[in-house]
Order: structure tokens, then C-alpha cells, then sequence
């Protein structure tokens, strides 16, 4: 996990920010086949298994970075940050910033 203080330094001089928050970032990694048996939880109405990773799980957020990461891996520091499921775009100049932005919404 990236400490916060290091993703502060990384933007301190652009001008310009948009942070994005995905929606259910842990439930779009899905479980890898055959390990859902792992997850399994037993209720009234009988036995359940995650298709997906469930927030809660012990390496959950490491899994999520490290897949977060590998996506953004060319624009980190550069005009990214990640911190599990947020996103900030940063650009120095305004001018920049749509296309930075274009950029990221293209990868998603």
C-alpha cells in the first residue's frame, strides 16, 4: 500500500485535480475459479460463495492496489495517483487536464 504521505508528494505542483471514486471497486475483481469454496458462508436459507472478492477479506486491499497499480503503471506519479479504489488525476496546467482526465476514463 502506498503511504499517503508519499501520493501528497507526488502532486505538489499541479494546479488542477479530479478525483474519481469507482463504484464497487473490490466486487470487480473476481474470485479466481475453483477458490470460491474459500469465501463460502452458510445462512438460514443454505451455503453462499462470492463470484467476487468481498470487501472484508484479509488481502483484499492488497489484491486491489496491486491490480489498480498495474492498470494506471504509465501514468502513476505522472498524472495519476491511486489509493485503492480513488483515483486523482493531477495536471500542472489547465490546458492539460481534459486529456489527462480522457485519458484515465479511456483505461476504465
Amino acid at each position: 500500500m502506498p503511504l499517503q504521505v508519499e501520493l501528497v508528494d507526488q502532486v505538489k505542483n499541479a494546479k488542477i485535480y479530479s478525483k474519481l471514486d469507482l463504484r464497487w471497486g473490490f466486487n470487480n475483481i473476481r474470485i479466481k475459479k475453483g477458490d470460491e469454496w474459500k469465501t463460502a458462508f452458510r445462512t438460514a436459507y443454505g451455503i453462499y460463495e462470492y463470484l467476487v472478492m468481498p470487501f472484508g477479506l484479509k488481502n483484499a486491499p492488497a489484491v486491489l492496489q496491486r491490480m489498480m497499480n498495474h492498470i494506471f503503471r504509465h501514468l502513476l506519479g505522472a498524472t495519476v495517483v491511486v489509493y485503492m479504489d480513488d483515483i486523482l488525476i493531477f495536471s500542472e496546467k489547465e490546458e492539460e487536464h481534459a486529456e489527462h482526465v480522457r485519458e484515465v476514463l479511456r483505461i476504465l
